[in-house]
């Protein structure tokens, strides 16, 4: 046997004991195993796809178009496109793929939102303002709704995450003006409280979660902090936080709770 075949040889043993003895990857007891978002295409929607398909879960990314999502090659993702949360047969295609592929939602973040036009008094836009509850306020109910229909909040500790917005607020209101966006969280914000109430004999808990002033398309890029970072502490939150004796509080992702 000459020397390369014998160092060749010394080297395969070597590695196989490194197989052999190296601790195999496991997720964490709080990883978990299928999280379902929408709105996955935008900023935040992206951060939050991001975070969990690293941390191993499957993750199904739900979109209207994910030209973006794509482009990160994400692990454990399934994108689903399509899907438009103002629709009802839209959101049934979503329960339907679950339903096919035998998946039980562990989380699902309700992520998918629209900004409407009009600032003032003298802007408001009838249309635009009914377009918003649609998106903002009845989407993440009809989606909800869907997959409780179907059974696909089951899991243990199921938990539904909320995206809304502090200017929701009633009490933190103190410059008028965004009707229709203000009206479209509040709204989601009392539907969240509701689902708490309805879901909670399932186990299934409900965070209302506010991510901050976050560098988007929404806010023209021009946030306090980024997608990573709001979505870092709305998962914090849902890991750390949320059970079913604080379901329905409404939470900032800097983990203050916020006054309706």
């Amino acid at each position: 046997m000459n020397t390369r075949t014998i160092i060749v040889c010394i080297l395969i043993k070597a590695f196989t004991s490194l197989a052999f003895h190296a601790a195999p990857m496991k997720m964490s007891s709080k990883t978990p195993s299928v999280v379902v978002a929408t709105g996955a295409n935008g900023g935040i929607g992206k951060s939050f796809c991001e975070h969990y398909s690293q941390q191993g879960s499957k993750v199904i990314a739900v979109c209207r178009s994910g030209e973006d999502i794509k482009k990160m090659n994400l692990p454990n993702t399934e994108i689903i496109e399509g899907i438009d949360v103002t629709c009802d047969a839209s959101v049934k295609k979503l329960a339907d793929f679950l339903e096919q592929s035998d998946l039980k939602v562990d989380i699902l973040i309700n992520n998918a939102g629209s900004a409407a036009r009009g600032d003032s008094l003298d802007e408001i836009v009838y249309n635009d303002a009914v377009k918003a509850f649609e998106v903002n306020a009845v989407g993440p109910l009809r989606v909800t709704k869907q997959l409780y229909d179907r059974r696909l909040l089951t899991s243990p500790g199921c938990k539904v995450g909320l995206i809304t917005s502090r200017m929701g607020s009633m009490k933190d209101n103190t410059s008028g003006g965004r009707y229709a966006y203000r009206m479209s969280k509040a709204a989601l914000n009392a539907a969240g409280v509701s689902l708490a109430f309805d879901l909670k004999p399932l186990g299934v808990s409900v965070a209302i979660l506010h991510p901050g002033w976050v560098r988007t398309a929404m806010t023209n890029f021009d946030g306090l902090i980024s997608p990573k970072e709001s979505v870092s502490g709305m998962v914090k939150i849902l890991e750390d936080e949320l059970d079913l004796n604080t379901s329905g509080t409404w939470w900032h992702t800097n983990g203050e709770v916020l006054q309706w």
